[in-house]
């Protein structure tokens, strides 16, 4: 099994944990009037930030986010990212740590956006399914999370930004 065939039958965790709160007190400190999550899961970072998209590649997360009321997201995967542009805001989730290759992705995010791209990710797991990334170019934040073992993955998650 690949790692897109793994995702494609993912159900993301709902719960918004302090990670979560963070990106989006941060996201919204850009006064962005749109914003685009790759990868959005069940759509939790999304509800009540303004005209939000987001792109997953799970049915069960779409279904979610079709649950939370959350019209504009689509199923797919990075060779969707071509198609868009303008966001003032686009940021991740605990996603490129599960892509082994994703300079071409980091590069259309940096071309769509109009303001920032914000990555919240981990480096401090290595396995079939986290892959580590240096983030070049892009602004470490001065704030780490650790996902509890319990409900969580057992991860030091950071930030990282790039201003346009």
């Amino acid at each position: 099994m690949t790692e897109k065939d793994y995702y494609r039958n993912y159900r993301a965790d709902p719960t918004l944990w302090p990670l979560n709160h963070k990106l989006i007190e941060l996201i919204l400190s850009f006064q962005p009037s749109s914003v685009f999550e790759f990868g959005c899961g069940t759509g939790k970072n999304l509800l009540g930030l303004p005209n939000p998209v987001g792109l997953d590649i799970s049915y069960q997360n779409l279904a979610c986010c079709f649950v939370n009321k959350l019209p504009n997201v689509v199923l797919g995967d990075e060779t969707m990212l071509p198609h868009l542009a303008n966001f003032d805001v686009v940021f991740t989730c605990s996603v490129l740590n599960h892509i082994m290759k994703i300079d071409e992705i980091l590069t259309e995010f940096k071309r769509i956006c109009k303001k920032v791209v914000v990555l919240a990710e981990t480096n401090s797991r290595e396995d079939a399914l986290y892959h580590r990334h240096e983030y070049e170019g892009f602004s470490k934040l001065p704030y780490s999370y650790f996902s509890p073992p319990e409900g969580g993955d057992g991860c030091t998650y950071e930030i990282w930004m790039w201003k346009k």
